[in-house]
């Protein structure tokens, strides 16, 4: 027999032995039950019960949990589950109860503990409950009250319910327990309603895995269809209530596509609407009836919800009519007659369903500005008067839904105007939960998603810089301090955000970092690129165009896609003065290796990125795309960097040293004097130059004098600049180099200064590199023109002043493409060039 033993125990500080530890006084009692009566397990089980709401109790508990749990759960399957309803007593129900609570209190209090109790054995046990069992035993279905046997299966699914909830648990539980729970959800006693109910209960804990649903494909869910139907007048609270967990159930199966197949074809939104919609008058309903019903209002909205995530679902919701009572609710209209007010879960769930429903325009359009309206007056801090009183945490999630909702019914005509509109006070809303302190992150991220949805229009932009520009300014700031948001979604949502505000000129000077007094000019000045970098810019904090760069290495794969989505926005319409600041923070090479990581979403945004950078910039748009077309500058000053090298900024080239590896890098400015002698030479010749052919021909003479003069096809194999141009690095102690002070060069070299000329003596040229990057034709280039009616090959190496018809043999030749792009210049020799040290071994 079990004793506490605690009144034998001598007073504490009058000597003798401690007193024993209450779990492991219970195992010692454990350990003799398989000899024992039911009766025994009370002591031990409301011992237990105890020590779980003691602190350390569940650790001592689980301590000990080898020895413990499984005699108890021997002891009950064989004095419990076999027994005939006949035999069931209220000792065999209290036990059944108190090893509920305690499997109930282990696995919520310590989940860890969940397989000790599943190697105990208590998983099959209370799954045997559930079975009505022998035939003898089937009067207790039809009994006027509650029998035993509903009582012990009641217990038992409490406890399934707790198991189920962990994933080692459902996996434990599903396979046995769905099938009688649904047996147990298709009897029509109205006394077997509570029993029923925590049926649903353990069967919505079941259908939370993607296994448990499985089963339900196989078991059959037309039990729980039956349930919902508009109920009949003066229904009792237990059966509103059962009817509440059947939907939850049903809206646990909605995330199956078998299953939601199967309650689609059943009609269940046209059910769940009606359901919703109607209901029988009562007179003077009881607090009781009150809030059972509110728990089947807002367990329909959650099913409507969840259905809305599926386009079949969408479309099935509005042909059933729900955007009417989904407007009413958030309207906070009574949804049917006699209702009272929407509590919070009921708007909640209803805003997460117009936000869901929205995405079918056609539901949008039934929406409208109305839903709007409705919607906007959810963001205000605290809930209206008859939502009082309400949980801070509950009033957040139906702003944050709200939130949603609103943003997807932007795509409705008339959906913005009514946003921006002055009565409405939309955007200071949605600028309120992004500026204001103590806004829970998840809220804040979805405000800030939609700001930047709003902001996704010049529209919608201009009304924010007008009424909510302190919201831009805290928004960059969040950006520069990433650890000051609570979540890589919520500062996804601010990079979203910021890259729609790029568009508007004011913002972009922001991100630059420029002071208000620079937003006048709506054009972005063609100023040109930072030449400091970050070595030059001490005195001052960086740009947070900085931080874009800086957040391209973030650990979050949608952070970085986010990052780089931002920095293509600030390139809008080709601004050179953020492409320069971007280039010289490094954005080019942190782009260039983003784009090479295997997430595909990442990668393409960093890939649209380095564009919108590179084409801002002529020379990064060389690098990038190997051309220049015809009517674009080179741009004052630039550097054109060889194709197989890292792009930087002017002072990050000039910084490389003379032994750099690879093709030189040409720097193209006005304080080249050679280069400025060459430009103040050929201006008279292309002043004189009657027609463009010959303006085009006489300048390519005079680059070509300029760089060595003329080399024959076959000699250009072994023309050799390699000397001049290492003394020129060593002179200018870098291996980017002034184009006008090389005095001998090749294709490349020639084609960039031919470029620079012409751009400052106003002969419209394009210039274009080879994809070559190494081998006989690594790096060359040529310069185009316009000639006669169509495109020419400027000729500055073989023929001088030669204009090549563009896809001509010559031009091809010229440019080493077509058939003379796989072959060596020394194909075309009569005796193969042999080195001379081969000739002498």
């Amino acid at each position: 027999r079990y004793c506490q033993g605690s009144a034998a125990m001598p007073p504490k500080g009058k000597g003798g032995p401690p007193p024993p530890n209450p779990v492991d006084a219970v195992a010692d009692v454990v350990q003799k039950l398989k000899a024992v009566v039911i009766a025994d397990l009370a002591g031990p089980l409301k011992e237990l019960l105890a020590v779980v709401e003691t602190p350390g109790g569940v650790e001592e508990i689980v301590r000990t949990a080898d020895a413990i749990l499984p005699p108890m759960a021997s002891c009950l399957h064989g004095q419990v589950a076999g027994v005939l309803v006949d035999e069931l007593t209220s000792v065999h129900i209290a036990a059944v109860e108190a090893a509920a609570r305690l499997v109930h209190a282990l696995v919520g209090l310590a989940p860890d503990s969940c397989g000790m109790v599943c190697s105990a054995d208590f998983a099959g046990l209370f799954v045997s409950l559930l079975h009505p069992g022998p035939d003898a035993d089937a009067e207790w279905k039809e009994a006027g009250e509650p029998s035993p046997r509903a009582e012990v299966a009641r217990h038992a699914c409490v406890a399934v319910a707790a198991i189920a909830l962990l994933p080692e648990g459902c996996a434990r539980v599903r396979h046995g327990a769905i099938p009688p729970l649904l047996e147990i959800m298709s009897l029509s006693n109205i006394h077997l309603a509570p029993l029923q109910t925590e049926a649903a209960s353990a069967l919505t804990c079941c259908a939370g895995s993607a296994l448990g649903r499985i089963q339900l494909r196989e078991a059959g869910i037309r039990p729980l269809l039956d349930l919902v139907v508009p109920p009949a007048a003066g229904e009792a609270p237990d059966i509103t209530r059962l009817r509440a967990r059947a939907v939850q159930v049903l809206g646990q199966c909605m995330y199956d596509a078998v299953l939601r197949g199967m309650c689609l074809e059943h009609g269940l939104m046209g059910s769940a609407v009606r359901l919703l919609c109607t209901r029988a008058p009562a007179n003077s309903p009881s607090p009781e009836e009150v809030e059972a019903q509110a728990e089947l209002d807002a367990t329909i909205a959650s099913l409507l919800a969840i259905a809305g995530r599926a386009p079949q679902g969408r479309t099935e919701l509005l042909a059933a009519g729900a955007p009417a009572p989904l407007l009413r609710i958030v309207a906070l209209e009574p949804v049917h007659a006699g209702a009272p007010p929407p509590n919070l879960p009921l708007l909640a769930n209803t805003a997460l369903a117009v936000a869901h429903l929205a995405l079918l325009l056609p539901a949008a359009e039934a929406l409208g500005t109305a839903a709007v309206r409705s919607l906007v007056s959810l963001l205000v801090p605290a809930p209206p008067a008859p939502l009082l009183p309400a949980q801070p945490q509950d009033w957040d999630a139906v702003r944050g839904n709200a939130c949603a909702a609103i943003g997807a019914l932007l795509q409705v005509d008339g959906a913005l105007r009514c946003l921006l509109a002055a009565e409405t006070e939309g955007v200071q809303a949605l600028a309120s939960l992004v500026v204001e302190a103590g806004v829970p992150p998840s809220l804040r991220a979805a405000a800030t998603d939609v700001f930047g949805r709003v902001a996704r229009s010049e529209e919608g932009r201009t009304a924010v810089m007008e009424v909510a520009g302190d919201a831009v300014g805290v928004l960059l700031a969040r950006m520069q301090d990433p650890e000051a948001a609570a979540s890589p979604e919520e500062l996804e949502s601010c990079l979203c955000s910021l890259a729609a505000l790029a568009a508007h000129h004011s913002v972009r000077a922001m991100l630059r970092g420029e002071t208000d007094g620079a937003l006048d000019d709506p054009v972005a000045s063609p100023a040109k690129p930072t030449a400091g970098g970050p070595e030059t810019v001490e005195s001052k904090p960086p740009p947070p165009l900085a931080s874009l760069v800086q957040l391209l290495g973030a650990e979050a794969p949608p952070v970085r896609r986010a990052a780089a989505v931002a920095i293509a926005a600030t390139c809008h319409g080709g601004d050179v003065a953020s492409a320069g600041l971007l280039v010289s923070w490094g954005a080019v090479g942190a782009l260039s290796t983003l784009t090479r990581q295997r997430e595909s979403g990442a990668a393409a945004a960093a890939a649209t990125a380095l564009r919108a950078v590179c084409l801002a910039i002529p020379s990064a748009m060389l690098w990038l795309t190997s051309e220049i077309p015809i009517g674009m500058s080179l741009g004052e000053p630039c550097c054109v960097v060889p194709s197989n090298a890292a792009y930087g900024d002017m002072e990050t080239m000039r910084a490389l040293p003379p032994d750099t590896d690879g093709a030189d890098v040409l720097i193209v400015s006005n304080q080249d004097e050679a280069l400025a002698a060459l430009v103040a030479q050929a201006q008279p010749h292309i002043d004189r130059a009657a027609t463009h052919d010959a303006a085009a021909s006489a300048l390519a003479r005079l680059v070509s004098g300029a760089m060595g003069g003329s080399v024959s096809y076959e000699g250009y194999e072994s023309f050799d600049a390699t000397a001049e141009s290492a003394a020129l690095r060593k002179r200018v102690g870098s291996c980017a180099m002034p184009v006008g002070e090389l005095k001998r060069g090749g294709a490349r070299a020639r084609a960039v200064l031919f470029k620079a000329v012409a751009d400052r003596c106003g002969l419209p040229c394009g210039l274009r590199v080879g994809r070559c990057v190494s081998g006989a034709h690594a790096h060359h280039a040529w310069a185009t023109v316009v000639a006669g009616d169509g495109l020419a090959v400027v000729d500055l190496l073989h023929s001088p002043g030669a204009l090549l018809p563009a896809e001509s043999e010559a031009a091809q030749r010229y440019q080493r493409v077509g058939q003379y792009a796989f072959s060596s210049l020394a194909s075309s020799r009569v005796e193969p060039f042999v080195p001379q040290k081969l000739a002498q071994a």
